[in-house]
């Protein structure tokens, strides 16, 4: 198998060239996308690092969304 394709699980980063940096995120529930600019800096020495670290994940397979579907379930069942 090719490993030159991208698969889920593998972890990216993403980078801009419009804007000349990584693409980070605040959190994980946060779905907002921040750029930080590395200004030509090696980014070994960039901080929060992790933060620009994405890994690939099937739509709606993170457990913030199942456990969202559940509670979505149970409240339209007591509503019903």
């Amino acid at each position: 198998m090719n490993s030159s394709f991208l698969k889920y699980g593998d972890l990216i980063c993403l980078y801009s060239d419009v804007a000349e940096g990584f693409l980070q995120t605040i959190g994980f529930n946060n779905p907002s996308f921040l750029v930080q600019k590395t200004g030509g800096t090696k980014l070994a020495l960039v901080p929060n690092q992790r933060s620009m670290v994405f890994q690939l994940v099937p739509k709606l397979a993170y457990s913030v969304q199942q456990e969202f579907n559940k509670m979505s379930i149970e409240r339209n069942k007591m509503m019903a």
